[in-house]
């Protein structure tokens, strides 16, 4: 670093850079002159920006189910006593419909994150080990490519075949139990959350035990 400028080593180095490697951070938009020139309050404000992003969605389901609580209650008290109870019927029914159809949008969001993951360790596991096994660690490449990446995708198949189905089925049936007071239902929804929790913990057990 001291014999030859940072500019010079740069240059050399982005001639050698692969044309896929190149292409990847061509679509990123970013120049280094740009980055240079940044300062503190704008990384706080793309930070801000992220952080709104993410937030969106929960604030939006949040002032819909806020608004339509709001709408159920106040139908409560115009109705009275007997048509009280099956306004509350609709509340909750329309309350349920709304958490669900949230709930599953984030079980799908998982899979696609299991997913991509599971696409990721395929690319990036075989050219760690083969650097590995190039550096004269074979025994740990071998491991690492073996019991690793089999482990890894099991587990990923775990949480798309078993776990979110699971998940998804536990959902539906705590709605049910809400709307229905059905001692059923609610043992039902007991019983998919323990399967729920102990196929978590022995995911988690797995994977510590693999690492």
């Amino acid at each position: 670093m001291l014999a030859v400028p940072p500019p010079v080593f740069a240059d050399e180095l982005s001639g050698e850079l692969p044309k896929s490697t190149r292409d990847i951070l061509d679509e990123g938009g970013t120049d280094l002159s740009d980055a240079a020139r940044w300062r503190f309050s704008d990384l706080c404000d793309t930070v801000g920006a992220w952080a709104a992003e993410g937030l969106h969605p929960a604030l939006h389901l949040a002032a819909q189910s806020a608004g339509y609580l709001l709408l159920a209650g106040l139908l409560g008290l115009l109705a009275g006593d007997p048509y009280r109870a099956y306004v509350e019927i609709l509340a909750v029914l329309g309350f349920g419909t709304l958490s669900l159809s949230a709930a599953m949008q984030l079980t799908e969001l998982v899979a696609a994150t299991a997913q991509d993951c599971r696409t990721y360790l395929t690319a990036f596991v075989p050219v760690f080990s083969g650097l590995a096994a190039a550096g004269g660690q074979t025994s740990g490449a071998l491991v690492y490519s073996g019991m690793f990446f089999a482990m890894s995708g099991f587990l990923s198949a775990v949480i798309q075949k078993l776990l979110l189905p699971v998940m998804q089925l536990y959902f539906c049936f705590a709605v049910s139990a809400c709307l229905w007071d059905n001692p059923g239902m609610g043992d039902a929804a007991a019983l998919f959350s323990r399967c729920l929790h102990w196929l978590l913990k022995g995911c988690g057990a797995l994977f510590s035990l693999v690492l």
